[in-house]
């Protein structure tokens, strides 16, 4: 006869079995040739959920059919090294990662197409050095992201449209060295980013558009090395940077065709550092007119074309110092007047070989206190070193305002000679003419009101005249 199983013990069976069908590996595994991820049904009969991280790497590896049962993985997927393989295939059932989603250097995978059951990733998602991907489609059905979205070194990617459905990015937003990629059409819906946002080396990037419902940035702004990108438009939305705002760089490339910073009018608040470095087209800081106070330092460097500041004339304070080098073309500091003395640190001027007023409020209301730090060289006649802006900020009150006002220079641009025209019963004392990198090349002492500039070669010079006791400066631009 027979013994018969009690059915409590029979359900408890079931259930035991059904639990370790569904699940196994709980603390991961490497798949690192094809034989793993062959026999992995053999070895693992019904698991459809492997509880650990799954780094799949192996240089034989040409398919991930063997994994097609799998429907979650409740650690991190990293699909990483794999020479041969051309096809994601056997992921077409995975529903849900757990901890993030790394597909890096995978030199021949065409496409990402079988991931379109996959549904959330509870960390980061990466995508990078994927050369032959020319979009993400595959993609489509993920709604959100536990971390970062690094999309980068995908030489053929045109397209992203896929991640529309994508609202917030708990972690950073980087988008990097991607050659072909024109738009960023596909995170139009993204509302915050809460680290970083890095957008650079994107050589056919035109504009960033697409950003346009992106209110507010946790930590940095950091747009850099897009040789296409034009303007800032579509960025109106950002009200402030939590941390640093850093637009081209000494050492990771500019934007070689940006003009301005149209497109950051909504900016109002940076919590850090403020640096604009190396914008070789940059005339001008047009779009941060509504920037009132900045949490750290303000840099602004090497922007060899860059006219003038007058558009950060509603900054009020700052955290740092005030550093300018090597900005060829600036004469003026006119623009950081309202910044209150007290928020300075520091400041730093030199080597701007045009840079002949200094003497604005905030940097006269510092020198004329204790200031921390002060260096001040090469810069043009009146900026060449501190005494000389202290001079001019003392007398910055003083003078014949009648006088200086009516002291011309013509014709500008000029040929062959520049005609200085002053106030009946005045007097010109000297006419001094420098180049771009301060040199005196033309001096006259009370030698009339004409200047011979025929022996100049093209370019900008820097004309002071002297009138009574009274100096002004004007650029000259010789042709």
């Amino acid at each position: 006869m027979k013994k018969l199983i009690p059915l409590t013990i029979l359900l408890a069976l079931i259930c035991f079995t059904d639990a370790n069908a569904q699940s196994c590996l709980e603390y991961g595994f490497t798949f690192s040739n094809q034989a793993h991820i062959d026999n992995f049904q053999t070895i693992h009969p019904g698991c459809t959920e492997i509880e650990g991280n799954v780094t799949i790497s192996g240089e034989d590896i040409t398919n991930l059919n063997g994994l097609s049962v799998l429907t979650h993985c409740g650690g991190h997927l990293s699909i990483f090294d794999n020479p041969l393989l051309t096809s994601i295939a056997g992921l077409s059932n995975l529903v849900a990662v757990e901890d993030g989603l790394t597909i890096n250097k995978n030199p021949i995978l065409e496409d990402l197409h079988e991931f379109e059951n996959l549904m959330s990733i509870n960390g980061g998602l990466v995508i990078r050095s994927l050369p032959l991907i020319t979009s993400l489609q595959g993609l489509h059905n993920i709604t959100s992201i536990g971390g970062g979205l690094e999309i980068r070194g995908n030489e053929a990617l045109t397209d992203i449209t896929a991640l529309v459905n994508l609202t917030n990015i708990p972690g950073s937003l980087n988008v990097y060295d991607n050659d072909a990629l024109l738009t960023l059409e596909g995170l139009d819906n993204i509302v915050s980013v809460e680290e970083i946002i890095s957008i650079g080396g994107n050589d056919a990037l035109e504009n960033l558009l697409n950003l346009g419902s992106i209110t507010s940035v946790g930590k940095t702004l950091m747009i850099n090395g897009n040789t296409s990108l034009s303007g800032f438009e579509g960025l109106e939305g950002i009200k402030s940077v939590g941390e640093n705002l850093q637009i081209g760089g000494y050492f990771y490339g500019n934007n070689p065709i940006l003009t301005d910073l149209t497109g950051l009018e909504g900016l109002n608040y940076i919590g850090g550092i403020m640096s604009v470095s190396g914008n070789v087209a940059m005339l001008s800081f047009a779009g941060l007119e509504n920037l009132d106070s900045i949490g750290g330092s303000l840099w602004i460097g090497k922007n060899i074309q860059l006219e003038n500041l007058s558009a950060l004339s509603n900054l009020k304070s700052i955290g740092g110092g005030i550093s300018m080098d090597s900005n060829l073309l600036l004469t003026s500091l006119s623009g950081l007047d309202n910044i209150a003395s007290s928020s300075i640190n520091y400041i730093s001027i030199y080597y701007n070989p045009l840079l002949l007023e200094c003497e604005v409020q905030s940097i006269c209301d510092y020198l004329a206190g204790t200031p921390e730090y002060v260096y001040i060289i090469n810069n043009a006649i009146g900026c060449n070193n501190q005494e000389e802006v202290e001079e001019a900020c003392e007398s910055a009150g003083t003078p014949d305002l009648n006088i200086a006002g009516s002291i011309l220079i013509f014709p500008n641009p000029a040929q062959s000679v520049i005609t200085i025209s002053i106030p009946p019963e005045t007097e010109i004392d000297e006419i001094v003419i420098y180049n771009r990198l301060g040199q005196k090349v033309i001096y006259q002492d009370k030698a009339g009101n004409t200047v011979d500039v025929a022996s100049l070669l093209p370019g900008m010079y820097v004309v002071t005249v002297v009138v009574d006791g009274i100096m002004i400066r004007e650029k000259l631009v010789i042709r």
